[in-house]
């Protein structure tokens, strides 16, 4: 789990590369392959399911 205990190792550092590929989207928008960012959307759909499915679980744990 991350230090908060609500995700695992794995999806923290899913979500940290997601982060950075955000900030690319962002901060260098005009240099962006739209091509690129759609497949990796497409294909890369289920790292958010993965994270809804884990923070879901982490929110019945809390919710006891």
């Amino acid at each position: 789990m991350d230090a908060a205990g609500l995700i695992s190792p794995d999806l923290a550092g899913l979500l940290r590369r997601m982060r950075r590929f955000r900030s690319i989207l962002v901060h260098e928008y005009g240099e962006v392959d739209d091509h690129i960012v759609f497949e990796t959307a497409r294909e890369r759909l289920n790292d958010l399911v993965r994270f809804r499915g884990e923070i879901l679980k982490a929110l019945e744990t809390v919710g006891g």
